[in-house]
């Protein structure tokens, strides 16, 4: 169908508003889904059964989330419907205009259209006493439940903890906590074997400085063929050579044009 056949039962200075708006192509829609809903509104305005006081309300519940028709600008289809309504609309007392606000909104914004006013066919202004007008009350939405599997899991999850702690068990998760901070254990093996070797060398030590003492002890005791006291060797603590005087007992160091003489060991050894 052209456009030209499908405004023929449109008013007719409706009719030569919308002829001169479809010269621009884009008052008759931006897609092929917008173009075939331009065509649908158009024909729904030149059914006589739609510019009625009675299709207001339904209309009305249409426009609540529009600002044109079709897409997001004027097309040829708001202002056929523009232009059967404004016969009814323009006899309404305030209080019917006030009963479907949406069809006044979008009504006095396309009557103020720059592109309707241009033209001499416009039909003329609608006014509407919007100070006057009762208040809208909007309904609060109503807040979003959250999902009911949420809940679930976590219901889930609290009657596992319960039980878990019942039974005197750790809930899986904090036990995987628990193994996940858990320090691996110290390697304690070289502390023992050094403190074995330390007990040791102490024990070691300490029988050297008993035998040292007895060394000392004994020191002198020793008798040459003729009976006179022979002096005998000693290792001092620091593992100094030495030999004790058997008449007046003092200990005399061993030395060399090296120094002192020194060795691991002197028990048992003798001057000669």
């Amino acid at each position: 169908m052209s456009s030209n056949s499908l405004f023929d039962n449109l008013p007719q200075n409706i009719r030569e508003i919308v002829e001169t708006m479809s010269n621009d192509e884009r008052h008759l829609g931006q897609t092929d889904i917008d173009k075939k809903a331009v065509s649908d509104w158009v024909t729904k305005a030149s059914d006589a059964s739609f510019a009625s006081a009675e299709t207001l309300p339904a209309f009305n519940t249409e426009l609540v989330s529009r600002t044109y028709l079709v897409g997001n600008s004027l097309t040829v289809a708001d202002v056929a419907i523009y232009g059967v309504l404004h016969p009814i609309i323009s006899k309404l007392t305030p209080d019917k205009y006030y009963s479907v606000p949406s069809v006044t909104r979008y009504f006095d914004h396309i009557q103020n259209n720059a592109s309707i006013r241009s033209n001499a066919a416009a039909p003329d202004l609608v006014s509407f006493d919007f100070g006057n007008a009762p208040k809208q009350e909007r309904k609060a939405e109503a807040p979003v439940k959250k999902k009911k599997e949420k809940k679930e899991v976590a219901d889930t999850e609290a009657t596992e903890v319960a039980s878990s702690s019942a039974k005197g068990k750790a809930p899986v998760r904090k036990a995987e906590e628990a193994a996940s901070t858990e320090q691996p254990p110290a390697n304690t093996s070289g502390k023992k074997e050094k403190k074995e070797k330390t007990k040791k060398e102490a024990t070691s030590t300490a029988e050297g400085s008993k035998k040292g003492e007895s060394s000392k002890a004994t020191a002198g005791a020793g008798t040459a063929e003729s009976g006179d006291p022979i002096p005998s060797m000693i290792d001092l603590r620091t593992r100094e050579a030495a030999w004790v005087d058997p008449v007046s007992k003092t200990i005399h160091h061993i030395r060399t044009k090296e120094g002192i003489c020194s060795a691991p060991t002197f028990v048992g050894a003798s001057l000669s």
